[in-house]
């Protein structure tokens, strides 16, 4: 099934529309047309950011940030996103996860998620 500027754009807004976790306004959507043949779709909030890049043929990037790791908002999102354009699928994803230095970890992976840097302010 081929899938309409339209369809995507609808599927996007369904989805940022669907999650009672972040408030995106209008205002707070861009549409970028210059983009090659396609798209790109932006939406700030104060949990982070929304985009969306579309090549205008077969290939569309989806990008969740927000600010606090919450993987089921993620998933959420992309699930509702998926859904509205059952003929996609997901080919290839990447987390991201934060860090400083050379030092990247995700929230879970740690047992004590508090930075060294902390406890060195108390001491002084």
């Amino acid at each position: 099934d081929k899938v309409s500027a339209d369809d995507i754009k609808q599927a996007w807004i369904t989805m940022l529309d669907s999650s009672q976790s972040i408030t995106v306004s209008v205002s707070d959507m861009h549409e970028f047309k210059d983009v090659g043949l396609g798209f790109l779709l932006v939406a700030f909030c104060r949990e982070g950011t929304i985009s969306l890049l579309w090549d205008g043929k077969i290939h569309i990037d989806l990008n969740i940030f927000t600010y606090t790791e919450n993987v089921e908002l993620h998933k959420d999102l992309k699930s509702v996103f998926f859904e509205q354009l059952p003929s996609l699928k997901t080919v290839l994803h990447d987390e991201q996860p934060r860090g400083f230095g050379r030092v990247v970890s995700f929230a879970r992976d740690l047992k004590d998620p508090t930075p060294t840097w902390v406890e060195l302010e108390k001491a002084v």
